[in-house]
């Protein structure tokens, strides 16, 4: 029986920094511990890399992003049984994560004599998007994204409706809005029947651990720790990871992508 497998996420299943030696030799040789703080050296060395990739034309930007994808970790899920589609993206957030894997499954649809899989993997809650009918993002997707990064760099696009949602939103507010898209997305794979498996990059529970500390005084927080009862994660990528397997933007190197790539294959 043929599977169609959707993989969805964010940079950890998009595979960024794993072309990089394209544009910036040896890149990949750089390598460090997954608890390890990243040196001034490494963080100059991506911020070179990120510069290149940024500057590319928007064409060209987008075959490279897909070559980034392609050796992701779901590509080795690939096999003559197995299709894969992997529709994830650097910098996404839990609502646009669901919103790609519920997308995609729908225009792939149900054949006859197949089975649809979802392998979702999460990402931090303290990112925020929401669908939108005028525009289209960076990625080609009809979706917008509110980065709090935007109100350190001053007036400019979508900085008063990024001033407008931070200011009265904090991380709780946050980790209720991804809550309700990650069960939407559950909720829907239940009705269609879709077998669906999600993941944490590392992100999600370093959200939670930093809720934990940031809102210890809060009453919500009992709330919080219930919620994340009700989202269980089959593994975490950073598990994976070995002594050496960090690259200088803080993703993980293509050892782990096969090791993990692996790991979700003996889950079919």
């Amino acid at each position: 029986m043929m599977r169609r497998i959707v993989c969805a996420g964010d940079s950890f299943t998009a595979g960024v920094e794993l072309c990089a030696d394209e544009l910036i030799p040896n890149y990949t040789q750089n390598l460090l511990g997954n608890l390890d703080e990243i040196p001034k050296d490494m963080e100059d060395l991506n911020n070179k890399f990120v510069s290149k990739v940024t500057k590319m034309p928007k064409q060209d930007r987008l075959a490279y992003w897909e070559k980034e994808r392609n050796l992701a970790w779901p590509s080795y899920m690939k096999s003559a049984k197995n299709r894969v589609y992997n529709v994830s993206s650097g910098g996404i957030s839990n609502q646009e994560i669901c919103h790609r894997a519920i997308s995609k499954l729908e225009e792939i649809g149900r054949k006859p004599k197949e089975k649809l899989y979802a392998f979702v993997m999460l990402t931090s809650p303290e990112r925020y998007g929401h669908p939108t009918s005028d525009t289209i993002n960076p990625y080609g997707y009809p979706f917008k994204q509110l980065y709090s990064q935007t109100l350190a760099k001053g007036k400019g696009p979508d900085y008063d409706v990024t001033e407008y949602w931070y200011t009265h939103h904090d991380s709780i507010d946050l980790y209720w809005h991804s809550y309700n898209a990650i069960h939407g997305l559950i909720n829907y794979c239940r009705y269609m029947r879709v077998q669906l498996t999600l993941f944490d990059s590392c992100l999600w529970n370093w959200g939670y651990q930093n809720i934990l500390k940031w809102k210890k005084d809060d009453p919500r927080l009992s709330l919080v720790q219930n919620l994340r009862g009700t989202i269980p994660t089959t593994y975490t990528m950073s598990d994976f990871a070995g002594p050496k397997t960090k690259l200088p933007g803080g993703h993980f190197c293509l050892d782990v992508h096969k090791k993990f790539g692996k790991a979700a294959s003996d889950l079919l």
